[in-house]
């Protein structure tokens, strides 16, 4: 396959970048979880975990005198939408509705704050980062939170508990048909840490995962002078290529090299390739070193 005659900047290394990346800012320590597999099923008891929708919005976290990105940087909110947030840090997702996430990713991505584009934003929290105490109790503390607080834009996710994986199955079932994205799972006794945890699981109708784009790839036939196709690398290093999942638009102007993806796949190959992977958007809100986290 031939390479794009548009101009093509081969990364150094994911990992220069993310070295580099460190020495500018401070991630701040977020809780982050783990895909909900098959192997679930078996090995947790449902009755031990509360349930909410995983709204597909953007990371937020309020510490309590700012509202930082996921990366650690300031989110250029109005005044009048944080002033009265409290001193409690807080995690949880700036969200507008299903199927808004392309405009609320430019809300918050915007240097010069509207109030009449954030006056439909939430922040729907669901954590508290410093609070001490099992999951459990920090539902009822955000709960309390967002009662004391009283601003109609703090919410608290609603989480619910049932008695059955059948049951939790149903239920993500009824937020797929609403064109919601799935669900988290939270053990009850589980405290908040930061990085990767297995006690917080992701339930999707797919699988998806981030990956930096490397370099493009010049399409034949009906895509010649487009994109083809574009290798991207994944966390553990693997390296791959994603050719559908593009609009004609997105073909015309791809992704740029360096930046952030979010593709979707169903399992994967013998040789550990995503199988199926195709090109779901481009991740405004990450960049290349919370890309691979």
């Amino acid at each position: 396959m031939k390479h794009s005659t548009f101009p093509i900047v081969r990364l150094f290394t994911p990992l220069f970048i993310l070295l580099l990346h460190s020495l500018l800012y401070a991630n701040p320590p977020l809780q982050h979880g783990s895909n909900f597999l098959e192997a679930h099923e078996d090995t947790i008891n449902i009755k031990h975990y509360y349930i909410s929708e995983k709204l597909d919005g953007v990371r937020g976290y309020w510490t309590g005198k700012q509202l930082l990105t996921r990366q650690g940087n300031p989110i250029p909110a109005p005044d009048w939408f944080t002033e009265n947030f409290g001193s409690i840090p807080l995690d949880g997702e700036l969200w507008i509705d299903r199927d808004q996430f392309e405009r609320v990713s430019g809300i918050v991505r915007t240097e010069t704050p509207s109030d009449h584009d954030w006056r439909d934003v939430q922040f729907m929290i669901f954590d508290l980062p410093n609070y001490p105490e099992p999951f459990n109790e920090r539902v009822v503390k955000m709960r309390e939170i967002v009662t004391e607080q009283d601003v109609p834009w703090l919410k608290k996710i609603p989480q619910i508990q049932v008695n059955t994986i059948d049951e939790m199955q149903q239920y993500h079932q009824e937020i797929i048909q609403k064109r919601g994205e799935g669900l988290m799972l939270h053990h009850q006794d589980a405290y908040y840490h930061s990085g990767r945890v297995n006690h917080l699981l992701k339930v999707k109708e797919h699988h998806d995962a981030e990956g930096i784009v490397i370099e493009h790839f010049e399409g034949n036939g009906k895509f010649k002078g487009m994109l083809g196709s574009m290798l991207i690398e994944i966390k553990n290093g693997t390296q791959f290529k994603i050719g559908s999942g593009f609009t004609h638009e997105e073909r015309e102007n791809p992704p740029e090299i360096g930046e952030c993806i979010t593709f979707q796949y169903n399992g994967y190959t013998n040789n550990g390739i995503p199988r199926f992977a195709r090109f779901l958007r481009i991740r405004h809100d990450r960049d290349s070193q919370t890309c691979l986290e």
